[in-house]
C-alpha cells in the first residue's frame, strides 16, 4: 500500500499494481518487484513519473562498462559465423552490464541516443545489431525471455566511431542516474479495440453456441433463448457493477469493501465467461426440473414455473453459497493481479443465482405462453374444454 500510494502521487489512482515473485531471488539481489499498469500512453514519461514517485529509494540501477571500439574486419565471418552483410568496415564493441538485460532493451537505448545526434542518423534501427554473448540468454529456451550480461555492438560503417562513443557515454551517464525500467510495454488503441472486438465476439459465438445447444437438449428453442436472456443479464450486470465500483473507489463505502478503479482486461473478460458458464449451470438445473414437472403437458402454466422452482430452490442456495464463500476469500486475499477477475466473479455467482429463478424461468413462461404459441393455444383449449 505504501508504494501504491507513492505512485499515485505521480500517475494518478488509474494504475494496478501487482508484486512479483521470482523463481530465483538471488539472481537480482535483494529488493521488492512489482508489475505497474497504467493509462499513461508516454513510455518515457511513465518512466520519470515512476523514478520521480521514490525520490527516498534506491532503485535497481544497471551500470554499463565498455570495452575498446574496434573496426570490424572484413573477414569477420571467416570463423564459420554467420557473416551479417553491411557490417564488413564498420566498428564493434562489447559491452558489458551489472545485471542481465534484454537485447531489444539495449538496442532500444542505442538507437534513441543516435536520433538525438540530430538528422545524421534518420533509421539507426538499419545501422546497428547487438547481440548477446554471455548471461543466462545463451542456454534460454525457446519461449523463455532471454537476457545476457555481455553483448556486442557491430555499427555499419556510415556510423562513425566518434558517434558511436558518444552515444555509449551518454547510456552510461543515463543509467548511473536513472533507474532502466527494462520491461515497459505500450499497447496501442488499435490493439485496444482489435481485444475488445475479440472479446466481444467471444461472448456473442458462446450466447450463440449456448441456444443450439440447449435448443437441442429440450428440443425447443424457447428454452435457449429464455436461458441466453438471462446470461445477457448477467453480463450486462456485471459490467454495470464494475462501472459503479470504478465511481465508488474513493468512497467509505468503497474502502470499505476494497473497490478500485477497475479496468477491463483479460482477465475481466475470462470472469464474464465465466459467469456465463456458472448462472447456464443452475439455469438448465431448474429448466430440468420444468421439462419433468411438466411431462407431456403441452401447456406451461406459472403453477408448473412455482413448483419446479421451489424443488430446486435449495440446491441452488446452498451451491451459490459455498461458491460465494470461495470467490469472496479469493477477492479480499487473492492479491491485485486477480483483483478484477475476483470481483466479477463474486458478481457474477449472486447476479446468477438469482437470474436463474427470476430472469431464465419467467422468461420462459413468457415466451411459451405468447400469443399463437403451442403452449397458450393448449392452454385455450384446455380452458375451453373445462368450460364445456
Amino acid at each position: 500500500e505504501e508504494v501504491r500510494a507513492d505512485l499515485e502521487k505521480q500517475l494518478g489512482t488509474s494504475i494496478t499494481l501487482e508484486k512479483l515473485t521470482l523463481a530465483d531471488e538471488t539472481q537480482l539481489g535483494p529488493g521488492r518487484r512489482y508489475r505497474l499498469r497504467t493509462t499513461e500512453e508516454n513510455v518515457d514519461e511513465v518512466r520519470r513519473r515512476v523514478a520521480a514517485a521514490f525520490p527516498n529509494r534506491e532503485l535497481l540501477k544497471v551500470t554499463m562498462s565498455t570495452g575498446e571500439i574496434q573496426p570490424i574486419p572484413k573477414d569477420d565471418a571467416s570463423d564459420g559465423s554467420k557473416k551479417r552483410t553491411g557490417f564488413e568496415g564498420g566498428h564493434q564493441v562489447t559491452l558489458k552490464f551489472s545485471h542481465e538485460l534484454t537485447v531489444a532493451v539495449v538496442t532500444d537505448q542505442i538507437e534513441k541516443k543516435l536520433r538525438a545526434l540530430g538528422d545524421k542518423y534518420p533509421e539507426p534501427e538499419a545501422l546497428i545489431e547487438v547481440t548477446g554473448t554471455a548471461g543466462s540468454g545463451l542456454t534460454a529456451g525457446e519461449r523463455t525471455v532471454k537476457k545476457f550480461s555481455e553483448m556486442l555492438l557491430q555499427a555499419r560503417p556510415e556510423v562513425a566511431p566518434e558517434d558511436l562513443e558518444t552515444v555509449l557515454s551518454a547510456i552510461q551517464a543515463e543509467m548511473a542516474e536513472t533507474p532502466l525500467f527494462e520491461e515497459v510495454n505500450k499497447f496501442a488503441k488499435a490493439v485496444g479495440t482489435e481485444m475488445q472486438e475479440a472479446a466481444l465476439l467471444a461472448i456473442l459465438f458462446s450466447l450463440i453456441a449456448i441456444i443450439g445447444y440447449i435448443w437441442y437438449r429440450f428440443q425447443r428453442v424457447t428454452f435457449g433463448l429464455a436461458a441466453v436472456i438471462a446470461l445477457v443479464h448477467d453480463v450486462v450486470a456485471a459490467v454495470g457493477l464494475v462501472a459503479m465500483a470504478s465511481f465508488l473507489a474513493d468512497t467509505t463505502i468503497g474502502n470499505w469493501l476494497a473497490l478500485v478503479d477497475f479496468k477491463i482486461n483479460l482477465p475481466m473478460i475470462a470472469a464474464f465467461l465465466t459467469i456465463i458458464g456458472y448462472s447456464l449451470n443452475d439455469t438448465i438445473v431448474v429448466f430440468d426440473r420444468i421439462r419433468e414437472v411438466r411431462g407431456k403437458n403441452p401447456a406451461l402454466t406459472p403453477e408448473m414455473v412455482n413448483t419446479s422452482v421451489n424443488q430446486t430452490l435449495s440446491r441452488t442456495l446452498l451451491t451459490s453459497l459455498t461458491t460465494l464463500i470461495v470467490v469472496t476469500i479469493l477477492y479480499f486475499l487473492g492479491g491485485e493481479g486477480i483483483h478484477g477477475f475476483a470481483f466479477c466473479l463474486v458478481i457474477g455467482v449472486i447476479v446468477g443465482t438469482y437470474s436463474s429463478i427470476y430472469i431464465a424461468s419467467p422468461s420462459l413462461l413468457w415466451l411459451m405462453n405468447r400469443p399463437g404459441s403451442d403452449s397458450a393455444q393448449a392452454t385455450t383449449r384446455a380452458k375451453r374444454a373445462a368450460t364445456v
